[in-house]
């Protein structure tokens, strides 16, 4: 009986009839044992159970040392048990050592969960990856990923076969200065130096080896930048046959460079507002990787409100030549807004070019305190805002311009005397200074002399 006890929680006592004619156990399960004195045992579970009770009454066919899980009935749902069954050797009852399992029930339910969990990420892991391999396989850019260290390619899109005229396949795991001549090989050793300490190094002219030159193709420009995966660091290049943005220093254009070097965005734009050149400003701007990712875009995509702005400026410049401080916004690639400042003018030619200069306003007059905002707002000014701006963001604009100038009328018309203003107006003085702080129409020490 100390056996039996030390083998399990509790003991049941269980007559030929199948009856449960005694229960003993820890305090613990009192409660619950007292509540099965006396009942059948198949009473006393669950119907996915009642199979193992079924023949509890063979004494004969009880192995001694079998296990037999269990669910009662239990105050909180199902009660699994672990029974062993003995047979006593005097009579033909039962001793049924029964071991809780409900801790090692949670334990597979929360392991369960656990692995539902794991497979769930799992399968957004493999759709997030075969997401990345389709937009990096459709970049049209000659596009690389390469060792930081090494120096070995990782991974090339398709488009690269375009500069080397290889399968893409065989130049995995290849050293990627193989690739161009000795002098470029320096070069490059050079670039990605700087590239690893600085984000603005300007791209690099450099001559392919002379075994891999496709379709004629020897020189290429490189842009690269780096970013880290877990420990370890690779370069992310992009080649191009397109060597106009060298052109600056080698001929001596000094328009072009200075467009190069403008603190205000610059773009130039085909007859279809296809974008044709964009200086590094506007592609901070628009937070892109590189100009060269915006060529041939619409600039529809990034300026102005949906078939409104660009179509209205359009308008005036091929009407008057030149547009200034045209008020609009800019979507840069990640969805966020910008308001910016337009100067545009077309340049005639057998196709017209449009050339468009933006000033970005938008850190400016979030830098503007709220009094100052609201002495600069007019009518014209909020409904100027329709496509910027929520209509709950202009509706409480329009109320603070509203209450400013019902306040500076009510003081104007009662000669400055705050009392007689305030009850115009129907709200208390103190109401009435409080406002008055928050446009600027008072200072705290008249406030506090006029209480």
């Amino acid at each position: 009986m100390s056996l039996a006890y030390n083998a399990g929680d509790f003991l049941l006592a269980i007559d030929s009839d199948g009856v449960i004619r005694d229960v003993s156990g820890l305090a613990d399960y009192m409660d619950w044992l007292n509540s099965l004195r006396d009942k059948p045992m198949v009473e006393t579970v669950l119907p996915d159970s009642l199979e193992k009770v079924a023949n509890l009454n063979a004494v004969s066919q009880i192995k001694p040392h079998q296990e037999r899980h269990i669910n009662h009935y239990g105050k909180d749902g199902a009660f699994p048990v672990s029974y062993r069954f003995m047979a006593l050797e005097d009579d033909d009852w039962l001793l049924a050592i029964g071991k809780d399992l409900r801790e090692l029930a949670d334990l597979q339910q929360r392991t369960l969960m656990a692995q539902q969990v794991i497979e769930r990420d799992y399968i957004h892991l493999r759709q997030t990856e075969s997401r990345y391999r389709i937009l990096f396989q459709s970049i049209a850019s000659p596009t690389l990923i390469i060792n930081v260290k090494s120096r070995i390619i990782e991974q090339a899109n398709t488009a690269c076969e375009n500069v080397f005229g290889v399968d893409v396949r065989s130049l995995a795991k290849k050293d990627f200065l193989d690739l161009f001549d000795t002098p470029s090989q320096h070069a490059l050793l050079g670039y990605f130096g700087a590239v690893t300490v600085s984000d603005s190094v300007p791209p690099i002219g450099l001559m392919l080896a002379p075994s891999r030159g496709y379709s004629g193709m020897q020189e290429v420009r490189l842009a690269a930048k780096v970013f880290r995966q877990e420990k370890d660091a690779y370069f992310l290049v992009t080649l191009s046959s397109d060597m106009r943005a060298e052109k600056p220093r080698a001929e001596g254009n000094l328009v072009e460079a200075m467009v190069e070097q403008l603190p205000d965005s610059f773009v130039l734009t085909d007859e279809n507002l296809n974008i044709c050149y964009a200086n590094p400003e506007f592609v901070m701007l628009l937070n892109a990787y590189s100009a060269e990712q915006l060529n041939g875009m619409t600039l529809e995509q990034f300026v102005g409100r949906p078939a409104i702005d660009l179509n209205l400026l359009r308008r005036e410049v091929d009407g008057n030549g030149s547009v200034r401080n045209f008020a609009s916004i800019v979507h840069d690639v990640n969805g966020q807004i910008e308001q910016v400042e337009i100067s545009a003018a077309v340049i005639e030619g057998e196709k017209p070019v449009y050339a468009f200069s933006m000033r970005n306003v938008g850190r400016r007059e979030r830098d503007l305190s709220p009094t100052v905002r609201s002495e600069l707002q007019s009518v014209d000014q909020l409904t100027g805002l329709v496509g910027r701006k929520s209509l709950k963001e202009i509706v409480r604009e329009s109320t603070d311009l509203i209450e400013n100038m019902c306040i500076q009328a009510a003081l104007k018309h009662t000669a400055d005397n705050r009392a007689n203003a305030a009850e115009i107006l129907g709200v208390s003085r103190q109401s009435l200074y409080s406002k008055m702080r928050l446009y600027g129409l008072g200072n705290k020490e008249e406030d506090q002399s006029a209480d």
